[in-house]
């Protein structure tokens, strides 16, 4: 799946997608499969936000995600820790792959 296809650890920056509410089958038949070539980015129900800074306010506790995982519900508060996260990546086996992980991983 390419739920944040524009997302980089390199930027400093969070990705946060906001899903709006939306039919099931508008998810099921629309979305989701969208959702795994990453072109789900400009639907209308799709809201994309980046920041170094992530604040998330409801008035209800609704559950959050993170890298797949639902580790509590709203309020959040989370900051980018520059330097904070090692990345380990495969040796790229030609040129074309080389300067891709080069743009990825430079910071």
């Amino acid at each position: 799946m390419r739920i944040a296809p524009s997302a980089s650890v390199c930027d400093g920056m969070f990705d946060v997608f906001v899903l709006d509410d939306v039919p099931k089958y508008t998810l099921l038949l629309s979305l989701l499969p969208k959702v795994y070539r990453g072109k789900h980015v400009g639907h209308p129900a799709v809201h994309h936000y980046q920041g170094a800074n992530v604040e998330i306010h409801s008035p209800d506790s609704l559950p959050f995600e993170v890298d797949g995982e639902q580790p509590g519900s709203t309020d959040i508060f989370a900051t980018v820790r520059s330097g904070s996260l090692k990345v380990r990546a495969p040796l790229a086996a030609n040129e074309s792959e080389k300067s891709r992980f080069d743009q990825r991983l430079t910071v």
